[in-house]
């Protein structure tokens, strides 16, 4: 099996808590969405250029 096979069978999760998310939902769920969004965003921006 080559290289490139093996590394197209792993999966990986990423759970993440955000300090402080519960108060701003509580405070603004419209805006919390947004920035928690925009943060997995980076997480993936991120995964995908270091592979």
């Amino acid at each position: 099996m080559t290289e490139e096979r093996l590394l197209s069978k792993f999966a990986f999760i990423l759970h993440a808590d955000l300090a402080g998310s519960t108060a701003l939902v509580q405070q603004n769920e419209e805006l919390a969405h947004k920035l928690i969004q925009e943060t997995f965003r980076r997480f993936s921006d991120i995964i995908t250029k270091y592979k």
